[in-house]
């Protein structure tokens, strides 16, 4: 049995993860994502590549990027993408976390929408009682 294109994106994602390529693996699920964008395995290997990125010290995209990145795309699946490419940038921003709720709802992505619900209330509620 062959593996779907997104897998193999997934599995080299992975591997350029683990090899410290962070980055480089970022837009290797993302662009993984654009062929399964109800894939909340590699959501959440996406998410963890960004902390991990994140917890490093790795910068946050720089304005002209996030400009571009904030217009709107062809579909919801894209604007989804757009934002979580941002939010792979800015782990912590509770507005790219909502965005990216607002566009798997519309993508009619529910189990992707309720995921990023879960991350976004428990990083709002370890915000209120820091």
């Amino acid at each position: 049995m062959s593996s779907s294109p997104a897998e193999s994106y997934f599995s080299r994602a992975r591997v350029m993860s683990a090899e410290g390529h962070l980055e480089y693996a970022i837009d290797l699920f993302l662009d993984g994502l654009k062929e399964d964008p109800g894939n909340i395995d590699a959501h959440a290997a996406l998410r963890e590549t960004a902390l991990r990125r994140a917890s490093a010290g790795g910068k946050d995209l720089v304005m002209l990027q996030k400009v571009k990145l904030r217009k709107p795309g062809r579909d919801a699946v894209e604007d989804l993408l757009k934002t979580e490419k941002l939010l792979a940038y800015d782990p912590g921003n509770l507005d790219w976390l909502a965005a990216a709720i607002r566009h798997a709802d519309a993508a009619g992505l529910m189990a992707t929408k309720q995921w990023f619900l879960a991350i976004y209330s428990n990083l709002a509620q370890s915000r209120k009682t820091q």
